[in-house]
C-alpha cells in the first residue's frame, strides 16, 4: 500500500464493489515481459474528483489484473489480497458487502475482521493463506487483529496493541511471525509532514508476544527472502538536484532488504521468489511500477502484488 495514496485509499474501501470481470487488457502500459514469475497482480488507478477542489493526484484503484508468469489470466473487481507463498489461497475481498472468497472460486463467506466505519483497513494475509492480521484506521488505529482466514468473526482478538496507521505498519515475516511496526514517542523520528509516526520494528508470534526489536522505521514489508525495512530520508546530491528541477518535496522513501545497511530509492510494491524487488519510482508521478534493475514495469497503478 503506499503512502502517496492515502486519501485514494480511503476512496477505493467506501466504494469499491464485487463483480466478476471477463479477461480485460490494461488501459495502462504494461511490459509483461519484464514480469517475474509466479502471479503479479496489478491494480490500476484512476482519476477521482469529487469535489472542484479535489486534489489534482487524487486517485481510486480501478480493476486488478494477474499476470502468471508474464501472461495475463484474470481481471479482478473486488481488491486482491494475496497469499506470498500460495497464489491459489490468496483472496478476492468485496468490501462493499463484507465478504470473501478465494481466487479460484467457490462460495463467499462473511469477511469483516477489523470493523470500521469508516471503511478503511489494513490486512495482510499469511504466506499461507491461513491467517490475516489487520488493523482500522480510524476505530482502534492501535489494535493490531489477528484472526483466521475462513472464520473472521469467530476468531478476531487483539493481539498487539501498540501499532500504528502507517501506511506500511504490518508484514507477514513467516507463518508464525509478524513484523509491525510499534511506536516509540520520544525514542523514533516523527515526519508529521509526510504523517509518519515515530515507529520501531518490532517481531511478534500468534500471541502477541514481542520475541525481538529492532531499528527505527517508516514501514515495513515482508517476501520470500525476508524482510523489507522502509525508511522516510532526505534527498541529497542527484537526487536533491531532481527534487529542485521538479519542485518536489526534499525527501522520498527509500527501501532497505539487508537490514538498514544499504537504501534504495523508492517505494517498494513487493519480493520475489528470487529476491527481486519491485518498487514505485520515487519521481513518476504516474504509479510507475520499477523493476529491480529500475527500468519501467507498468504505468498508472495503484497497487502491486506478487504471490507464488
Amino acid at each position: 500500500m503506499r503512502s502517496s495514496g492515502f486519501l485514494a485509499l480511503v476512496l477505493l474501501l467506501l466504494t469499491s464493489c464485487a463483480h466478476a470481470e471477463p479477461v480485460t487488457q490494461p488501459s495502462s502500459s504494461v511490459h509483461s515481459a519484464s514480469l517475474p514469475s509466479g502471479s503479479v497482480f496489478l491494480q490500476e488507478r484512476l482519476p477521482y474528483r469529487m469535489f472542484p477542489n479535489t486534489p489534482a493526484d487524487a486517485f481510486v484503484p480501478g480493476l486488478t489484473r494477474e499476470y502468471r508468469n508474464g501472461k495475463l489470466v484474470a481481471t479482478y473487481r473486488d481488491r486482491v489480497l494475496a497469499a506470498r507463498d500460495s497464489r491459489n489461497a490468496s483472496l478476492l475481498y468485496d468490501e462493499r458487502k463484507r465478504t470473501a472468497r478465494f481466487i479460484t472460486g467457490g462460495a463467499a463467506w462473511r469477511f469483516d475482521p477489523c470493523r470500521d466505519r469508516n471503511g478503511l483497513r489494513v490486512i495482510a494475509i499469511s504466506p499461507d493463506g491461513k491467517h490475516g492480521a489487520c488493523l482500522s484506521v480510524y476505530s482502534e488505529s492501535n489494535n493490531l487483529v489477528l484472526f483466521d482466514v475462513r472464520r473472521p468473526d469467530a476468531t478476531r482478538h487483539v493481539i498487539f496493541r501498540h501499532t500504528t496507521d502507517s501506511p506500511m505498519p504490518v508484514a507477514w515475516a513467516t507463518n508464525s511471525q509478524i513484523a509491525v511496526l510499534e511506536l516509540r514517542r520520544g525514542q523514533c523520528p516523527f515526519y508529521e509532514k509526510y504523517g509518519y509516526y515515530p515507529t520501531n520494528l518490532a517481531i511478534i508470534d500468534l500471541t502477541g508476544h514481542v520475541t525481538a526489536r529492532g531499528p527505527c522505521i517508516a514501514g515495513i514489508l515482508a517476501g520470500p527472502k525476508g524482510l523489507i525495512y522502509v525508511q522516510y530520508k532526505q534527498d541529497s546530491g542527484l537526487t536533491a538536484l531532481m527534487d529542485d528541477i521538479l519542485d518536489k518535496r526534499k525527501g522520498s522513501l527509500y527501501f532497505s532488504t539487508d537490514g538498514g545497511t544499504s537504501w534504495q530509492n523508492g517505494s517498494p510494491a513487493f519480493e520475489d521468489e528470487k529476491g527481486n524487488v519491485y518498487s514505485f519510482s520515487h519521481y513518476a508521478e504516474d504509479g510507475t511500477l520499477v523493476g529491480p534493475g529500475g527500468n519501467a514495469v507498468a504505468r498508472n497503478l495503484f497497487d502491486a502484488q506478487w504471490s507464488q
